[in-house]
């Protein structure tokens, strides 16, 4: 007597599932509430020698199939590439645009800011002639010059109050 296949099916939430080996069998426990539920896979080996298999599509017809798409597909594809270049042109100019106005500001600024630095040495120098051109008149009215020796001594003393 033959028996019927069963079909058993269980639900719920499985929280663990284990998988190990045993032998050349592979076995899976599902652990669900109280319940274990354990399967066993055994590895069947084959023995001896076998066969190729044949091949289902021969591959020309793949190949050329292939082509025909790609023959089909490529005006498609070329017009998306154009235009994903465009869009990145068109991006690359305005960040290149933005980065020019920065640094045409920035330069701007800088030039102003050297002229400026330019007129306070002129000034400066025009200036320290003038207190060079007072000082050395006076010290030769007064005849001769003193030592640099002599002229920090005197002002030592002099804070000093020797």
């Amino acid at each position: 007597m033959a028996s019927a296949s069963a079909n058993v099916t269980l639900t719920g939430k499985v929280r663990k599932t284990k998988i190990a080996r045993e032998g050349t069998a592979v076995v899976v426990k599902k652990t669900m509430g109280d319940a274990t539920l354990e399967e066993r896979f055994p590895k069947r080996r084959m023995r001896g020698k076998r066969k190729a298999n044949d091949q289902l599509i021969p591959v020309e017809d793949v190949i050329r199939s292939m082509e025909a798409y790609a023959e089909t597909i490529e005006p498609e594809v070329q017009r998306r590439v154009e235009d994903v270049n465009q869009y990145a042109n068109a991006l690359l100019d305005s960040e290149i645009a933005k980065e020019r106005k920065k640094s045409d500001n920035r330069a701007r600024y800088l030039t102003g800011k050297v002229a400026a630095q330019k007129k306070q040495t002129r000034d400066a120098k025009k200036r320290s002639r003038d207190v060079g051109g007072t000082a050395q008149g006076l010290a030769q009215g007064s005849g001769q010059q003193e030592s640099f020796r002599d002229t920090v001594t005197r002002r030592i003393n002099a804070e000093l109050g020797f």
